[in-house]
């Protein structure tokens, strides 16, 4: 069997957008800021929401379109993800080392010098999918509900929620965890951290920044295999279908 992991996490989009926007005011005012925008505020508030998360709205990747998005639509723009960093984006110049993406699942990054570091890796990927949810009137949330299968919920979701995503320090950051998944419980005041873009130069550090991602609820769940109902609903498994032809 396979254990699944569901979240249900509520997003204060508003309050995210106005962030955005502050940031964005801010940044266009320093001279000396990485800014490839040319100072122009809408689309250096999209640059800056795209370095967190690691890929633009339209789901096109950092790696390939570092400065503005593939302009596709969401659907031809995710089909290319076959993307490693190691040589494409070594320096996390293109998609800092702390995005959500690169974080989540961090390909060939960490230990670019180890063969094997793929590989690696490879053993906490989860099988995920997020989708909406309908709230107490029934409308649709503004949030998702996470869901993710996986065989050994300590060596991959575990993991990649607390040594990826939870952790300050991850890749060599410093007082960063994850921008969008680290969410707080609604009476925890605000907690803020930073985000860090890398540039050739020097680096523009985003200091107080907000997390408007609430965890609602969610739990742990065993899946059983299809032998394992055959055999809890009292069949033999030598007397059931041949499960291994299908």
């Amino acid at each position: 069997g396979s254990y699944l992991v569901i979240r249900q996490l509520s997003q204060d989009v508003s309050e995210f957008e106005k962030q955005l926007d502050d940031v964005a005011k801010d940044v266009c005012r320093q001279r000396d800021a990485i800014n490839p925008q040319d100072g122009n505020l809408h689309r250096t508030r999209e640059w800056i929401a795209a370095k967190m998360l690691g890929r633009w709205r339209d789901g096109s990747t950092l790696v390939d379109h570092p400065f503005a998005p593939a302009f596709r639509s969401g659907a031809d723009a995710m089909r290319r993800n076959g993307f490693l960093y190691k040589d494409a984006d070594p320096q996390g110049l293109r998609c800092p080392f702390g995005a959500h993406v690169r974080r989540s699942f961090p390909r060939d990054s960490l230990a670019q010098t180890d063969p094997a570091e793929l590989s690696v890796t490879n053993r906490h990927r989860l099988l995920r999918r997020g989708r909406p949810y309908l709230d107490p009137a029934g409308k649709t949330a503004l949030g998702t509900l996470f869901m993710c299968f996986n065989a050994d919920l300590e060596r991959q979701f575990e993991f990649v929620q607390q040594t990826w995503l939870a952790s300050p320090t991850f890749h060599g950051l410093e007082g960063e965890p994850d921008p969008f998944a680290m969410h707080h419980t609604s009476d925890a005041g605000g907690e803020t951290a930073g985000f860090t873009i890398h540039g050739r130069n020097s680096p523009l550090h985003l200091t107080d920044l907000q997390r408007f991602i609430t965890l609602r609820g969610g739990g742990y769940f065993f899946m059983p295999s299809r032998q394992a109902l055959w055999f809890l609903a009292g069949n033999a498994l030598q007397d059931g279908p041949d499960l291994k032809a299908r």
